[in-house]
């Protein structure tokens, strides 16, 4: 039976940009559309380096008009305001972080996003809270200076939120992003929606551009299970080769970031993907939509 879950999420922090040119000087710099923010909608999206590799990855929603909160990394958090202070210019734009008293509590399981009835983001539980934009299966996530507890929610633990977005093949800031390690693509911020192809310029732009045109990412962040207990940073293999590596684990499941062409090639030659000598099963989560190891055999 499903149930509601809930926790607090301490590993998560906000920064807050305000000032009248506040929504010019965020759409020149992430991957995302920042017109679409607004009362109704929040976004995901990233700040790249100019190769087009992920230096931060955070959720944007607009508790108040001309007021911008970037839900991010809090390890990232101090990192990423000195960052967008350095794109600031002369832009009339404020960066503040929010004090240690605003965090985050993520609801997910039976009922979580019917707690905003037909919104998708608005005031809930004595906080600010939004469906999480890369897939709605990942429950909402609220902003608040109280606790949070809904009424028939299950309190659990970090560990069962991260059990939770390995399941649905979601990729954390810290623990497989990273800061200028990984491209778009291949955290899949081109499938959950991180990423708006039609907008204009912003750093990193014709990296991104380019990768998705020429359809060229040959690795990407999935879900894996074995039979036995997985340990992050251990290698992938394939015929004695390497293809990838372990990242978030939760017991029998991971998530691993993998060569797509290497394991399909795998695949088609009736080898074994395996971690130690033992074979592992490759997860195609429900918005995956590029071509899948194996798929077409």
């Amino acid at each position: 039976m499903t149930i509601l879950n809930f926790c607090t999420l301490n590993c998560r922090n906000v920064i807050e940009i305000t000032g009248s040119d506040a929504q010019d000087f965020l759409q020149g710099l992430i991957t995302n559309n920042i017109s679409t923010v607004n009362p109704g909608q929040a976004i995901y999206a990233a700040l790249l380096t100019p190769q087009g590799k992920i230096l931060f990855d955070f959720f944007v929603s607009q508790p108040q008009p001309g007021t911008y909160w970037l839900e991010c990394s809090r390890q990232q958090s101090a990192d990423l305001a000195k960052r967008l202070t350095f794109y600031k210019l002369r832009a009339d734009v404020t960066i503040a972080t929010l004090s240690d008293d605003h965090k985050l509590t993520c609801l997910w399981g039976k009922g979580a996003n019917d707690l905003l009835a037909d919104r998708q983001v608005g005031n809930i539980l004595g906080g600010y809270g939004y469906v999480d934009p890369r897939t709605p299966k990942a429950g909402l996530r609220i902003i608040a200076a109280t606790d949070v507890s809904p009424d028939a929610g299950n309190l659990v633990d970090e560990s069962a939120y991260t059990a939770h977005r390995v399941e649905l093949g979601l990729a954390d800031s810290d623990q497989d992003i990273g800061s200028s390690q990984r491209f778009v693509h291949e955290c899949n911020l081109d499938m959950t929606n991180g990423v708006d192809f039609t907008k204009g310029c912003y750093v990193g732009q014709e990296v991104v551009s380019r990768m998705h045109h020429k359809q060229a990412a040959r690795k990407r962040i999935l879900p894996i299970s074995a039979p036995r207990q997985l340990a992050s940073g251990t290698a992938i293999t394939a015929n004695d080769k390497s293809i990838g590596e372990v990242l978030t684990t939760t017991g029998t499941n991971a998530l691993a970031v993998l060569r797509l062409d290497k394991a399909d090639a795998a695949i088609a030659a009736g080898d074994e993907i395996t971690i130690d000598g033992t074979a592992i099963t490759l997860i195609k989560p429900d918005w995956a939509n590029f071509a899948f190891p194996g798929e077409n055999r």
